[in-house]
């Protein structure tokens, strides 16, 4: 062949795929149940073309499904377009998939004899070859073993063995060069490029951008079964790697959008199912309540969250407002953990989870559950709505049926003061408000202000959590106040998700003027050109009063990811040139 000779020349190549439903494995399912054998055509490749010369390596990227394997076997005829045509000039070596033609019972050198008649070799070329084979494959203690007893690396050791010593004009590799170690994955590209510059042509599917970069000079990028584009790799794997960032983020929205969709519909279904309990019950009569499993259940709570049973005076009370169906297993635990409590705060937030855990299950919450309530917490779910969402699990209702009392339906009750309640009786109530010691300035619910929620957006104002490599973006805090706060500091950090500290800052470093926080207050912060490197983050944020007396700390508040089609390293990108002089 001459230099700068077409060796595959692939023009409006098309093929569809006919993709079935429910499709009978026999004769006699395909017989009675044709009526199922429903169908669809699926368009893999809608017309491509492209050439490739003599000794070119071209690689094709793309994402799953875009038909980068399928152009590969219609390289290698084991598949046939459905219009156009390919034609290949040479003898044609593929690796298409780990181990084709090699029969598992059968030896490492067996196979090789196999395999390399495959590839139009005869009996006299493959002994002439058969030792360098092996020596490249460095399998020569297993060479006489069935391959059935091989890795998967020994495996694509032997195909690629093979597929590179048959003097092939054309060599066709499938995502197979990233099984085996990093020493044997150097043997092949550094042999590789030596047939290469012997003339011979390579395609290479891969997912690895690096691998092609290493010795294709071509990249072809196939899209949708079109060429979305195709030059050198420095110029088209940028550009692809923008695009799979971009198509990460709206795939990130979808998901958050099906998250908030199933949310929505967990409660309308709970409703529903309490609207059918509530019915139910009203067509039932009323069962009487005893005296001692009302105590047995308001000492089970004390014991829980106390260590000691309740006074007897409060045990009457509960047993009293319990009677009048004035009060409910679930009126009892609202008044208990409120947040307002007569205007006196009993615990915060993460000592009411773990109480109401505790108490409803009989353990500690799980990390995820943990994490879960208190950020509906942090986004406005009250204590009432947080623990009428827990009380109406399936978990709880069994619970419920082994319980000392029958609780029956748990309507949210509301929480001011029962009216006309008498002096001694308040006491008591507010003593089994008493479950856990005020953290006064340590509990988020005992602070005079805290931080409820940050919510991040993109430079058009889109509310985002993924986002590429030196993007702008703003950040929402929304800070929740209860009492005057003189000479407040917010300050937040980006911390990465194997716990690095990447980058703080807060408006005392960035010399703001001081300011004071007399009611809710919205703080904004812009940032310009993030440039912290691809991966996961978590966002912190800080409220200080003055100099040191943090307010709060809203550790993981937000997640965001960052993607990036330059594969640098570190925490963040520097801005810079290179310049080489010789």
């Amino acid at each position: 062949m001459v230099e700068n000779e077409v060796v595959i020349d692939v023009k409006d190549v098309t093929k569809q795929f006919k993709i079935f439903m429910d499709r009978g494995k026999t004769a006699k399912e395909r017989v009675l149940f044709s009526s199922r054998r429903k169908y669809e055509y699926r368009k893999v490749l809608k017309g491509i073309s492209f050439q490739v010369k003599k000794g070119e390596a071209v690689g094709l990227i793309g994402h799953n499904g875009c038909g980068k394997s399928t152009t590969l076997k219609l390289l290698t005829k084991i598949i046939y377009p459905d219009s156009g045509s390919i034609d290949i000039k040479g003898r044609v070596s593929s690796l298409i998939e780990l181990g084709a033609g090699f029969h598992p019972d059968m030896s490492g050198r067996e196979n090789i004899y196999i395999n390399a008649s495959i590839f139009g070799l005869g009996k006299k070329e493959i002994e002439a070859k058969i030792d360098d084979i092996i020596a490249f494959s460095e399998l020569e203690e297993f060479i006489d073993n069935p391959v059935r007893t091989y890795s998967s690396g020994m495996y694509m050791r032997l195909a690629f063995s093979v597929a590179i010593n048959v003097n092939a004009d054309v060599i066709l590799i499938d995502e197979i060069l990233a099984v085996g170690d990093a020493n044997f994955q150097s043997k092949c590209f550094n042999k590789l490029r030596e047939i290469k510059d012997q003339g011979a042509t390579i395609v290479i599917v891969s997912h690895s951008l690096g691998q092609i970069e290493q010795i294709c000079e071509r990249t072809i990028w196939i899209h949708e079964g079109l060429i979305r584009m195709e030059g050198e790799p420095r110029e088209v794997h940028p550009k692809y790697l923008d695009f799979m960032g971009e198509k990460r983020a709206e795939i990130a929205d979808k998901e958050k959008e099906r998250q908030a969709k199933k949310v929505l519909q967990e409660m309308e279904e709970r409703r529903k199912k309490e609207e059918r309990e509530a019915k139910r019950r009203e067509e039932e009569e009323a069962p009487g309540i005893k005296k001692e499993s009302v105590e047995a259940f308001v000492n089970y709570i004390y014991i829980n969250a106390k260590g000691s049973k309740a006074f007897q005076e409060t045990l009457d009370y509960w047993f009293e407002r319990w009677e009048k169906n004035t009060f409910n297993g679930q009126a009892v635990l609202t008044r208990m953990f409120s947040r307002t409590n007569y205007g006196e705060e009993i615990c915060d937030d993460e000592q009411f989870i773990e109480l109401i855990y505790k108490i409803i299950f009989g353990r500690k919450p799980e990390e995820g559950g943990r994490i879960y309530w208190l950020d509906c917490m942090r986004k406005g779910l009250s204590r009432q709505e947080v623990l009428h969402s827990m009380v109406c699990t399936d978990e709880y209702q069994e619970l419920c049926d082994k319980a000392l009392v029958p609780l029956g339906i748990f309507d949210v009750e509301t929480e001011e003061l029962p009216e006309n309640c008498e002096p001694e009786k308040e006491s008591f109530l507010k003593e089994a408000y008493s479950i856990y010691p005020s953290a006064s300035g340590k509990g988020r619910a005992d602070r005079r202000a805290y931080v409820v929620s940050a919510t991040v957006f993109d430079e058009k104002g889109k509310e985002k959590n993924v986002f590429s490599t030196g993007s702008d973006i703003k950040i929402e805090l929304d800070l929740k106040v209860r009492s005057f706060i003189k000479d407040a500091v917010v300050g937040i950090e980006f911390v990465r998700n194997d716990g690095v500290s990447c980058y703080g800052t807060n408006t005392r470093i960035d010399r703001l003027a001081p300011y004071n926080l007399e009611k809710d207050t919205k703080v904004t912060l812009d940032l310009k050109h993030v440039n912290l490197i691809e991966g996961k983050y978590y966002l912190d944020v800080t409220l200080e009063e003055g100099y040191g007396d943090v307010l709060d700390f809203a550790k993981k508040i937000c997640e965001l990811e960052f993607f990036s089609s330059i594969t640098d390293v570190g925490i963040s990108r520097i801005d810079h040139e290179w310049k080489v002089e010789g």
